[in-house]
Formats: structure tokens, sequence, C-alpha cells
């Protein structure tokens, strides 16, 4: 006999509209400033996208030609993360959502109700599916991504429960509309462009349909089992339909870019950088410094073990000087942190007792398998030879930068394990209520030795980073970190007592299950919220701030007068994204770039400690830009702005963005070619580097002429004249697929490579013109599918559901 329940006569229809509503009231206490003012983070990433995109976005509004090609960043690289959305996809509406009620509050809520009716669907009352839900959505991860900017990976993860949710129907009813819903949100979610949350949703998809699916087979159900795999197998190729128009723009780039393969570093020897560049995808050295180390796995409980995050508030009184200020937090392996990776001590508690008892339930032991397999993959190199296993074997893994971003499914899957754990309280009966029931004990026993055990290895704890420059305060910030550790350890035992005072009370008899589950879950989502308040940025008018962020100085003033097409050389990166919201910048570091640009960037831009010429004419930089003073005959001044700090030269022989050469050396190894790059009797407007011989003969010419006409984003036209079969070389990064170049309105079939990075093409002898523009055929094939992919989505939703209405209707009377 079960314990009585609190008696509600809502039929189910109020409780799901009461959740929903209770869901709208918590995400708006929560993000008031940004529905009712239109506030935003003034996140680093938001501000470099924003740096990054800001002039094709203008000339996007300008025009209404889409910009395929953005030149304002690394030397130019494709427009995939910046296209504008077809008003006949789903994304299109729910972005006009965001603008008016803002990102978080319509994806957090979004993902709240699909969370919940996936929580009904497994059979959890409304209660435990409330709370379970709300424990999801107060993640203090899920808040950083926003802080910090990373909004694809956030709302890739608002996804996730749909897609749950939508296989699940499927799997469990068979019916075709579900999954031609499961195949829209996932082609929602490819349309984020967030690849790794996207790989771990459909492994995720893959551990909870296994178990069902081999149940099929174990019951000889053949043929179900068969018309859900060929089902889902169309699913996931029709969610690539949807995606198509950014995915195949993706994926003709992903070879060329940082993403795509290692770069070489002429620091090594040619044998060990050769071997690393022959394999595919992210280099390891991008990927141990975001790697967990195992022992930092301690911060899902304690979130400041290490600190917490990069500049973390201290409130203690010990250090008066310094109360209520910030302090620099975290000391672990990665360069910096922004997040609090916590858990929740009373989550973790509710899914030791869902698995003591549910350890023979599929779904659960699929789900707990794989949310262990994350975090081992979250360790990274730390845990190297199972994380390798799969770098070098599952296909695209080896893209991802970032391990510890698993954990950002991590924090799905344990609300759903931890309603398991709630339900088995709601489930104990009278005669064990009082009875210390060991499925409830151990978990409870198993937390405190945990506890116990991180208190005596924080003991050994140096609480510095690794190359931290110690001073006179280096005492104080230790003590400080230290006090963050053992504050959160404390709060660790405060709450994991008061949820086993909460159960045993229970179990003896002194609570309603209904009224305890409620207590427990509040607990759970009080100290989820206190850590989410702990994040110290607050929403801003962004709009406002972007004219404090990015000033139009007299530098700016003075470089956008100049109507020649030209790039920047900021020696500073910090000036990087500033000067790209103006004009054409070299600068910052981002996995987008292309590969050939940071190799020739990293390896020889700065020569003897100094700018490397060459490189500088085969960029098209025409200024230098620095906080301090620069001495070079080549450098001409321009401006000493002193209340921006900054000093502006211009290159006194610096080149064209397209100029003929008289000759060419062919050297077909990558590394052989960097390093000619540094050989002092190389000039680069003289000879052109290329990786072979050109299939005709071209000479040095005698008399040649070139101008720019015509320079947009989407292309550049040159009126060029040669005496004789010519080198032209034009600066844009090399990505054929991505890039066209005509000769007199003919498209130029061969296109080499040139300086690495640029490209080149022979002239005929005579005068003509030269187009260089972005190719729209891949991206216009895309739209193409992708709107087709949408328009016949809704037809077959549409057919399937008036079929599914009309079925119900029918059984509806025959019951009656």
């Amino acid at each position: 006999m079960a314990k009585p329940e609190l008696k509600t006569n809502l039929p189910k229809f109020w409780k799901e509209a009461c959740a929903c509503l209770g869901f709208i009231i918590l995400l708006f206490l929560l993000y008031s400033t940004m529905v009712m003012k239109g506030y935003n983070y003034p996140a680093q990433d938001t501000l470099e996208t924003i740096g990054k995109t800001h002039k094709i976005a203008e000339f996007y509004k300008q025009t209404g030609e889409v910009p395929l090609w953005n030149p304002y960043a690394f030397g130019g690289i494709p427009n995939i993360f910046s296209l504008p959305l077809s008003k006949i996809s789903v994304d299109f509406y729910i972005n006009v959502l965001c603008n008016k009620f803002s990102v978080p509050f319509v994806f957090f809520l979004m993902a709240a109700i699909g969370m919940f009716f996936l929580l009904l669907h497994l059979k959890f009352n409304h209660i435990i599916a409330f709370f379970s839900t709300a424990m999801f959505i107060l993640a203090p991860y899920y808040q950083s991504l926003l802080i910090v900017g990373h909004i694809t990976k956030f709302e890739a993860i608002m996804y996730i429960p749909w897609m749950a949710f939508t296989f699940l129907l499927f799997i469990d009813k068979g019916k075709i509309i579900y999954v031609i819903l499961f195949a829209l949100v996932m082609g929602l979610q490819l349309r984020t462009q967030h690849y790794q949350i996207c790989f771990y949703s459909g492994l995720l998809i893959f551990s909870i349909g296994v178990y069902p699916l081999v149940q099929e087979l174990i019951h000889k159900k053949y043929f179900s089992f068969m018309k859900k795999c060929v089902l889902l197998i169309l699913a996931c190729g029709f969610s690539m339909l949807l995606a198509s128009e950014t995915l195949l723009l993706a994926g003709k780039y992903s070879k060329y870019s940082m993403r795509g393969q290692n770069a070489i570093d002429l620091k090594k020897s040619k044998t060990e950088t050769t071997a690393e560049g022959m394999k595919k995808g992210v280099d390891v050295r991008y990927i141990t410094p975001w790697s967990m180390p195992a022992r930092e796995l301690i911060t899902l409980l304690i979130p400041r073990a290490f600190g917490g995050v990069a500049q973390e508030k201290y409130t203690g009184k010990e250090f008066p000087q310094v109360t209520n200020q910030k302090v620099p937090g975290y000391w672990g392996n990665s360069p910096i942190s922004e997040s609090y990776y916590y858990l929740g001590i009373t989550i973790l508690l509710l899914v030791l007792i869902g698995a003591a008892y549910n350890f023979k339930n599929g779904f659960f032991v699929s789900l707990s398998i794989y949310g262990l397999v994350l975090i081992l993959w979250a360790m990274g190199t730390f845990f190297n030879g199972f994380y390798m296993f799969f770098y070098n074997w599952v296909p695209y893994f080896n893209n991802f930068r970032t391990p510890s971003t698993g954990l950002s499914v991590v924090y799905f899957i344990c609300p759903i394990l931890a309603a398991f754990g709630l339900k088995a309280l709601s489930e104990i009966t009278t005669e064990k209520q009082f009875k210390l029931d060991k499925k409830i004990v151990i978990p409870i026993l198993s937390l405190l030795v945990l506890g116990l055990f991180i208190n005596i290895i924080g003991q050994s704890f140096e609480y510095l980073k690794s190359g931290e420059v110690t001073n006179a305060n280096t005492p104080i910030l230790k003590q400080i970190r230290e006090s963050f550790f053992y504050d959160d350890l404390k709060r660790f035992f405060i709450f994991l007592i008061l949820v086993s005072m909460l159960i045993f009370v229970y179990l003896s008899g002194y609570l309603k299950k209904d009224i305890v589950i409620i207590l427990i879950s509040i607990l759970a989502c009080t100290d989820l919220l206190l850590i989410h308040e702990s994040y110290n940025d607050k929403p801003v008018n962004l709009e406002r701030a972007l004219t404090d962020i990015f000033p139009k100085t007299q530098t700016i003033e003075l470089l956008e007068a100049d109507s020649e097409a030209f790039r920047v050389l900021p020696i500073n990166a910090a000036e990087s994204n500033r000067l790209s919201y103006y004009v054409e910048s070299l600068g910052s570091d981002d996995l987008l770039m292309s590969a050939t640009y940071y190799e020739l960037r990293n390896n020889n831009l700065f020569l003897n400690g100094f700018i490397n010429w060459n490189v500088a004419k085969t960029l098209n930089v025409k200024y230098v830009i620095s906080q301090s003073k620069l001495e070079h005959p080549n450098l001409k001044p321009i401006l000493s702005d002193s209340n921006n700090n900054a000093f502006l030269y211009q290159i006194r022989d610096y080149a064209k963005r397209g100029f003929f050469v008289k000759n060419y050396k062919a050297i077909a190894d990558d590394y052989d070619r960097l390093n000619y790059f540094n050989n002092p009797d190389f000039n680069a407007t003289e000879t052109a580097l290329l990786e072979r011989n050109p299939e005709t003969e071209i000479l040095s010419p005698s008399n040649s002429s070139c101008s720019l006409t015509n320079h947009t984003p989407n292309q550049m036209r040159f009126s060029v004249y040669t005496d004789k079969p010519s080198l032209f070389v034009i600066s844009e990064v090399y990505v054929p697929q991505c890039k066209e170049v005509f000769i007199d309105n003919v498209l130029v079939k061969t296109v080499y490579k040139a300086n690495h990075l640029e490209s080149a093409i022979i002239v005929p002898k005579g005068a003509h013109e030269i187009l260089v523009k972005a190719s729209n055929k891949v991206y216009k094939m895309g739209y193409q599918i992708s709107s087709t992919s949408f328009g016949f989505i809704y037809l077959l939703l549409l057919i399937f559901g008036i079929k599914n209405f009309v079925i119900k209707k029918k059984a509806s009377g025959i019951n009656t």
C-alpha cells in the first residue's frame, strides 16, 4: 500500500497547463530584464562574433544580397554561421520570438516543455516531471553558456529534450508522424551548426534506442524492428536535407579550416610535424588544455573546488582589503574557466537512489552508461587511451576541441535519472516506513564518505595554477581559494544532511509522499539557484554598449577614409575584433580560420622579432597598428592616437590585393614552402611560390598593370593588362570550392595555390577584366534542398496528423 498522495481534482490538461505556466513564471523571474528591456550579456564570444560579422551584416541590410564570404576576419573565410534564415524554416520564426523575448527565455521554455512531456511519457507524475524539468533548466552550466556567448551550443542543447521525446514516442508507438517530428527536431538542431552537441545527441538517441530495439529482436518482432530502423535512418537523412542550407557549405570548407586538419609547426622537425599533419581533425595540442583532469571532476559536487570561474567575488571577512571584490578564482588545468560545472548534491543523491531501485531498468541503465561515457570523454587526454581510441577511430570525433563539452548532455541526463530516484521514494510502501532501506542508506553513506574523501584531497591542493606568477599577494590568494573550496564543501554536507533528514522523516511516516517529493525537489532547485546566482555578469543594453565597445576612433576614421582594398595588422590581439568591426583585420584566433592562414601567420608573420614583409605582402597588409611605437625604415608613421594608446603605420612597399609576378618557384611540400618564406632572398611581389608547375608557359611581363574597380564581401573586379602571358596573384585565401575566378566572364578552370594561402591564375596577353566572386552554387543548392524539405515535411505532418486524428475519432466512437 502506497503512502497517500495530495488529492487534486485537476484534469490532466490543467495540470500540464499549470506546469507550463510555472516554467513561464520561473524563466520570466530569471530573465525579466532580457524579456522586458531587450538586454543581453556582453559576452566576449558574442562581442567577437559581432566584431567579425558587423560589416557583412551591414552589407546584407543595405543590398539584400546574401554575403557568402566574410573578408573582415582571418584574411577571409566563408560566411557559414551568419547566413540569413529562410522564411519557410521553423527556426526563422523561433528567431523572431527570440528577438522579441530573448534567446534564453524562448529556448529554455521550449526545452522545458519538451522535457516535461518527455518525463510524462516515461510515466512520471506531474509533480516529479515539473521539478525534474526545473532541475534541468537551472543547471548552472547552461547559464554560463549565455554569459560567455556560446549561443549555438546553448540552442543545440535545448533541442535535446524534444529529440528524446519524439524518438521515444516513435519507438514506443511506432507511428510515422512521430518519426517525422523526430526528423524535424534533429534537422533544427543540425541547423544550429554546433556539430559537437549534435554528435553527442545522436549518441544519446542511440544509447536509449538500443535496448527497446534489441528487445524487439529478442521477441522476434522482425518486421517492427526493420520498419523502425529503416524509418529512423530515413529520418536522419531527411534531417540533413533540412540542414543542407548550411551543412553543405560547412562540409565544403571544413577540410580547409583548422577544425579539419593539424597545422604545421616549423618549431618541430619536418618528420614530426608532417606525421601529425597527416592526421585529420583538431590537433591534440588544442584538446589537452580543455580536458578535465580526474581531480577536477570534483567540481561536479564542489563548484569552487578549483576556484570557480576566472573572476570570483570574495565575500569573506578574513581579508577586508578585497572583500566584495573580484579575485582570480580558477586555478585548474584549462587556460580559463567561465563555467560552474556543478551538478548538484541533491540531484546526485537522487540519481544514486534511482540506480539502487532501477538497476534492471534498460532505459535507466542505458542512460547511466552513456552519462558515464560522457564524463570519461570530458577528461580528454587525461584519460588518454580511452579518449584517443575514439579520436582515432570514430568519424568526426577528432574535430572536437573541448572534451568538457560532453558534460552539457550530462546535465540533461541526470535530472531524468533523478526523477527515477524521486519516483522510487514515492513508491516506498508503509511496510518499509520504519526500516532504513539499504537502497537509501547506502547512497547517503556513499556521498558522506565521498565528501570526507574530498576533504582529505583538498588538504593536498596547492591552490595555484601551473605557471602562475607568484608575488606578495600570492599567500592571500591561496587562502582565499582554499576558503572557496571549504565553503562549498560545507554546503555539500549541509544539503546532504537536509535531504537525508527529509527522507528519514518521510520513512518514519510523518510526511506524505507528495510533500516530501516537493520539499526535496525545492532543495535541489534552491541548491542550483544559489550557484546560478553566483555568476556576477548581468545583462546590459548591448546596443548602447556597442558604441563604447567598438568606438570610432581617429584611427578608425582614417582607415575608413582609405577606399583601397587592404588589411590591417594589429600587433596586439586586443585590437583585432575592434578593427574587424570596421575594416579587414588580421589577428585573433578561431578554429574557423583556414589552416593555411594559421600556418603562415603563426610560423612566418614575425621573423627575428619583427614583421616578415613577405608575409605582410602576401596578406595585403597596408597598415600596422600597435600600442607602442615601432621603428623601421619600411614603416611610415601615420597617426599617434594618444587617447586610445594606438600608433598607426603604413607599410611603404605594401602589395596590392592583386599583382603580377615576374616568375615562380614550385615547392610541393608545405613544410619546405613555409620555410622558404623566411629566406632573406625571397620577394613575394616578384616571385610566387606554387605547389606545382603551371600547365602552360608563363613569362615575366615587361609591362603590366592592375587596378581594383569593385570590392564587396562577395566579389572583386580587377582591370588588368599584361604584355605577356603572366601569373597573376590574388590575395584571397585559397578555398577553391568557395571561390570562383573569371577572366572576361569565362570561368578559369585552373586556380593555383600560391604563397601557401593565396590564389593565382595565368592571364593571357592583353587587357582583361578579372572577377573573383564567392561561389553561390553550394549555397543555392543547399537553400533549395532545405526549403523544399521543410515544405515536404509540413505536408507529411498535415497528412499524417489528419490520419491520426481520424483514427483516434473512430476509436473513440467505437469505445463509446
